[in-house]
C-alpha cells in the first residue's frame, strides 16, 4: 500500500506555497487576485484534508487520493464561464492550486515497508 512518506513536509511545501500566493495576492487586482484566491483555497482545503485524516488514520494511504482527485473533477465540472468573470478565474484557480497540490502529494507517496 502506498503512504505518504513524509506528510509534515507536504504540509510545510504547501504552506510555503500559500505564503507565496500570498505575496502575489498583495500585488494582484481583478482577474489575477480572483485566481490566486481560487489556488489559496484549494490549496488550504487539501491541507486540511491531509491533516484530518492524519489525526484520525494516522497515515495518508492511497486511498485517500481519491479526495484529491475528487476535488480536482468537482473543479473540472464547475469548469466554465460565469456571469461575473472573478468568479471564472476563482474557479480556474481552484483547479490549478488542486492539481499543483496533488503533484507535490503523489511525488512523496511510495510503498510501506
Amino acid at each position: 500500500m502506498k503512504v505518504l512518506k513524509d506528510p509534515g513536509q507536504v504540509l510545510q511545501i504547501l504552506s510555503i506555497k500559500l505564503n507565496e500566493l500570498r505575496k502575489k495576492f498583495d500585488e494582484a487586482d481583478g482577474d489575477d487576485a480572483a485566481e490566486i484566491s481560487g489556488q489559496g483555497a484549494a490549496i488550504i482545503s487539501i491541507q486540511m484534508y491531509i491533516c484530518y485524516v492524519l489525526a484520525y488514520r494516522g497515515y495518508f494511504g492511497a486511498e485517500n487520493l481519491a479526495y484529491v482527485y475528487d476535488y480536482i473533477n468537482d473543479t473540472k465540472d464547475k469548469d466554465h464561464e460565469y456571469s461575473n468573470p472573478r468568479d471564472t478565474w476563482f474557479m480556474n484557480g481552484r483547479a490549478k492550486g488542486a492539481a499543483w497540490a496533488l503533484k507535490e502529494i503523489e511525488k512523496r507517496m511510495e510503498e510501506e515497508p
